[in-house]
C-alpha cells in the first residue's frame, strides 16, 4: 500500500490540470481491482521516422516503410479516442524526431488534450521557444529530452550531430519557461553506471529543475545485433532501482503503472506506428494487429491474451528478462522491417 501512495503522489502533478483524467483513472483501478479486468493506461504514437539524429540505440531504425502510407490526421484522431474507450489517460508522441512533422499541431488538436496527460519525446534540436508556446497552448502537458551522458562530446557522437548536448540543455529551459514539465531520458547502460557518471548527469537534470526518466538499454532497434557491448547486469539494476526509489523526481516505466511494479509493455501500454500497426512497446516490435483493418479493441484484447503479459515481468522484458529475449527477439533480430507481424513469427504465428 505504501508503494501505492507513493506512485499516486508522483503522479498528482501531472494530473493536477487535467481533471478530465481523475475519473477514469479510478474506473480503472475498480476495473483491474474489482473486475480483475487489464485497463489500457497508456499509449505511444509514433508519427514520423523523420530525425536529424542518427542514434545508434534508436528503437525505431527498422520502422520506416517507403512502401506504406503514414495514417492521416483523422485517422489518427480516431484511434486515439477509441484508446480514451479502454481506459488511456496518457499519450506519448514520439518519432523519429516529432518536431519534424509539419502535421504536429493538427495531431494533437486531435487528440482531443483535456482528455489524455500528453508529453511530446524530443531530441531538443527543434525545440524554439515559439514552438513551446503553441505546444502549452495545445495543453501538452511535458516534454521529454533525451540526455544520455552528461559529457557533451559523448552525447553528440552518440546522437550523430556536434552541439546536440547544448542544445538538449537549452530545449529543457525553453519547455519549462513555456510552463512544461521536462523531463530528461536517459538510457541507463553499464558504462554509464558503472563509470559513475550517471551522479554527474543527476546534477545536471537538478539543476534544471527536470523530472528523470530512467530507461533500460534493450535488445531491439540499433542495438538488436550487437547488443551485449550495452548489457546491463543485476547489480545495474539495483542502481537503477535505487535512484527511483531515492527521489522523487525519477521515474521508470516499471513504476508508473497502476497496481503492480514491472514491464507495462501489453498490459497497460501499448504503441502505436505511423502505419497503424500495433505493438506492446517501441522495443517489442511484434505486430498484434493494424488500426487501419480492425478496431484497437480487437487488438488489444489479442494482445492480453499472451501469457508473458498476463504474468507481468518485474524486469525489463527487452533488457533482463532473457526468456522473453530468447523467444521473441532473437528469431526477429535478423529483419530489417519491422515490426513484424503475429502470423508471422515464428514463437506466435500459431495464436
Amino acid at each position: 500500500m505504501i508503494s501505492e501512495l507513493k506512485r499516486v503522489m508522483k503522479r498528482a502533478r501531472f494530473i493536477k490540470n487535467k481533471p478530465l483524467v481523475i475519473p477514469v483513472i479510478l474506473k480503472n483501478y475498480l476495473k483491474i481491482l474489482i473486475l480483475k479486468k487489464p485497463a489500457l493506461r497508456s499509449v505511444e504514437l509514433h508519427v514520423t521516422s523523420d530525425c536529424q539524429c542518427k542514434c545508434t540505440k534508436c528503437s525505431a531504425v527498422n520502422f520506416y516503410n517507403p512502401n506504406t502510407k503514414r495514417m492521416t490526421v483523422e485517422e489518427i484522431s480516431k484511434v486515439i479516442n477509441d484508446c480514451y474507450k479502454l481506459g488511456a489517460v496518457n499519450v506519448g508522441i514520439t518519432g523519429g524526431e516529432p518536431l519534424e512533422d509539419e502535421r504536429l499541431l493538427d495531431i494533437i488538436k486531435g487528440l482531443n488534450p483535456k482528455k489524455a496527460l500528453i508529453n511530446l519525446s524530443t531530441t531538443g534540436l527543434l525545440l524554439t521557444k515559439e514552438i513551446a508556446i503553441k505546444l502549452k497552448k495545445l495543453k501538452v502537458d511535458t516534454v521529454f529530452i533525451s540526455i544520455d551522458s552528461p559529457d557533451p562530446e559523448e552525447h553528440d557522437k552518440e546522437r550523430g550531430i556536434k552541439g546536440c548536448f547544448d542544445k538538449s540543455v537549452q530545449a529543457l529551459k525553453i519547455a519549462r519557461d513555456a510552463g512544461m514539465i521536462v523531463t530528461v531520458n536517459t538510457v541507463f547502460t553499464h558504462d554509464l553506471i558503472s563509470s559513475g557518471k550517471y551522479k554527474e548527469l543527476m546534477n545536471i537534470v537538478k539543476e534544471n529543475k527536470a523530472s528523470w526518466n530512467l530507461i533500460y538499454p534493450c535488445f531491439t532497434g540499433g542495438w538488436i545485433k550487437k547488443y551485449d557491448h550495452h548489457d546491463i547486469s543485476e547489480e545495474d539494476d539495483k542502481v537503477i532501482k535505487e535512484i527511483e526509489a531515492g527521489n522523487k523526481f525519477a521515474r521508470n516505466d516499471k513504476s508508473d503503472n497502476y497496481v503492480e511494479y514491472g514491464c507495462p509493455a501489453g498490459v497497460e501500454k501499448i504503441f502505436i506506428s505511423q502505419y497503424g500497426d500495433v505493438i506492446p512497446c517501441a522495443c517489442i516490435p511484434i505486430s498484434f494487429g493494424n488500426v487501419l483493418e480492425e478496431p484497437i479493441k480487437n487488438i488489444w484484447e489479442r494482445m492480453n491474451k499472451l501469457p508473458e503479459f498476463k504474468e507481468r515481468s518485474k524486469t525489463c522484458n527487452v533488457s533482463l528478462n532473457k526468456k522473453f529475449i530468447n523467444k521473441y527477439l532473437e528469431p526477429i533480430k535478423e529483419s530489417d522491417q519491422h515490426p513484424v507481424k503475429l502470423k508471422e513469427h515464428p514463437a506466435l504465428s500459431g495464436k
